[in-house]
């Protein structure tokens, strides 16, 4: 007789979905460029700040962690929106992203759609492509990141 399995789920509450997220941090290993350009976009975030009531610009500052001692920039979305704040319609997830439907479900959870992932909460990838006097961006399929982690 083999050895039965014992399977633990963990469930959070409904009420919690909306938090799910991806997460990605980028540094620059000490880039005078990357550097530069995370300046500008402090910058470009103080000037828009600076044209909105208070409270209405949601906040942002660059990581307060660093790797390696340089400084880094936290890029996250969320997978769900709570359905009554929706803006768009319903988007499938792309399979590699959700390739058992499990976030699916969890959209579904209690038979009604309580909450959506839509074009909002895509996340695309895309790659620099250099050419002779060209610049371009080329879109990454999201197959190809799946084997990352």
């Amino acid at each position: 007789m083999g050895s039965k399995l014992a399977i633990t789920v963990n469930r959070m509450s409904a009420q919690h979905f909306r938090y799910l997220q991806q997460c990605i941090v980028l540094t620059g290993l000490g880039s005078a460029t990357f550097t530069s350009a995370l300046d500008a976009a402090v910058e470009i975030y103080r000037h828009f700040d600076h044209q909105f009531s208070e409270g209405i610009l949601d906040s942002w500052t660059t990581s307060q962690e660093k790797y390696h001692d340089t400084p880094c920039f936290d890029i996250s979305n969320r997978y769900l929106t709570p359905a009554k704040d929706a803006m768009g319609q319903d988007t499938p997830f792309h399979k590699g992203v959700d390739p058992q439907g499990i976030l699916h479900g969890m959209a579904n959870s209690n038979g009604t759609c309580s909450y959506m992932h839509t074009e909002d909460n895509q996340v695309q990838y895309f790659t620099a492509v250099v050419g002779k006097m060209v610049f371009r961006y080329s879109v990454i399929k999201i197959i190809a990141l799946s084997g990352f982690g």
